[in-house]
């Protein structure tokens, strides 16, 4: 006589064969996704960025960026408004103003815009020849007009202001993430373009460096202040220096080692500082990205992503190496602890920009 639960088992089995041959041949066989979209085709939609146009080939439709100087309008590449299209702007209202320009609200045949009027001329010309070298580019705010006679240049409005008045916890995670992506793609952009390698020098604290981009009414982020972003040739050699200030740490460790200056023991003098590259960006970029996405579910991920970006920076010896928490590193009782102060020039000789 077999066992209890031998004969349970064998009548589980039973009824879980016969179960299978009943009902097997009833199912209906769920739709391959190939199948579904072929039944009921994703609708194509294409949407250019500013300073792009619609070119369609056939059945196949891209967006072709308009020549330098130009922007879009209709669907087609106009040249920039000029010092006499400038002038009929309505009576601006001041928004705020900074070392360089001062920005305004106004409108132009009925449509809000920001006009810039600069008020020191050498640093307005840099920054507004960069910014027509760098457009049209998608994460790059895309010029409407230009008076460089009167140091003037007119922007589209974006109502959602800058970077820095966002509060990233309010949008849900996608969209959080998908700034932290515009910081990465315009960090590359700025350090490999045809206008060579440029460093984001205006910015030695988070909120600054925000305070440089402007948020689009769907959350994307767009590169709108350049006038401080000096030129790097490693072909010749040429480093940069942000300012002839001395670069000096708040509380925090966001201004990147080869900023600093070098030797404590000795009073600042500009013409000892040593030069460095657009590695002081990737320095900080670990910072920004925490600031997007803190306190998501998917931080941990990030966090391997972003102690790495600190440790590529060839400068960056093991006392220097300095993590906070939750950027992946475990404190220890032997790890360094920052006092304020710049790092020590004993091993260090300058920022390894050739690579």
């Amino acid at each position: 006589m077999p066992a209890p639960w031998i004969r349970w088992l064998a009548l589980v089995v039973a009824v879980g064969f016969v179960s299978w041959f009943v009902f097997a041949g009833r199912r209906t066989p769920t739709p391959s996704f190939a199948k579904y979209c072929k039944i009921y085709p994703r609708a194509q939609t294409l949407s250019c960025s500013p300073g792009f146009i619609q070119v369609s080939t056939g059945s196949t439709a891209t967006c072709q960026p308009c020549p330098r100087g130009h922007t879009a309008a209709n669907n087609t590449c106009v040249k920039l408004l000029g010092c006499s299209e400038l002038a009929q702007v309505t009576p601006p209202v001041r928004l705020t103003a900074g070392g360089v320009k001062t920005i305004y609200k106004t409108t132009l045949h009925g449509q809000t815009v920001v006009l810039a009027k600069g008020h020191l001329e050498d640093d307005f010309r840099t920054g507004a020849a960069v910014l027509l070298q760098l457009t049209p580019h998608a994460r790059v705010v895309q010029p409407l007009g230009v008076c460089l006679d009167r140091l003037e240049l007119l922007l589209p409005f974006h109502p959602s202001g800058g970077a820095h008045q966002l509060d990233p916890r309010t949008l849900a995670w996608p969209a959080r993430v998908r700034l932290a992506m515009d910081y990465v793609e315009i960090m590359r952009y700025l350090h490999n373009n045809s206008a060579g390698t440029r460093v984001m020098c205006d910015g030695n604290s988070l909120g600054k460096l925000l305070s440089q981009f402007l948020i689009t009414t769907d959350h994307r982020l767009l590169l709108n202040d350049v006038d401080a972003t000096p030129l790097v040739s490693r072909a010749t050699g040429v480093l940069i220096k942000c300012g002839h200030r001395q670069t000096r740490r708040d509380n925090t460790l966001f201004v990147a080692p080869e900023q600093l200056w070098p030797f404590p023991h000795r009073p600042f003098n500009d013409e000892e500082m040593p030069g460095y590259c657009e590695k002081s960006d990737v320095w900080k970029l670990p910072f920004v990205l925490e600031h997007f996405m803190r306190t998501l579910v998917m931080q941990c991920d990030v966090c391997i992503y972003m102690s790495e970006c600190m440790s590529v920076v060839p400068i960056l010896l093991p006392r220097q190496r300095t993590h906070r928490p939750g950027f992946g590193a475990p404190s220890t009782s032997d790890s360094p602890k920052y006092d304020g102060a710049a790092p020590e020039r004993t091993r260090w000789s300058g920022p390894d920009c050739t690579s």
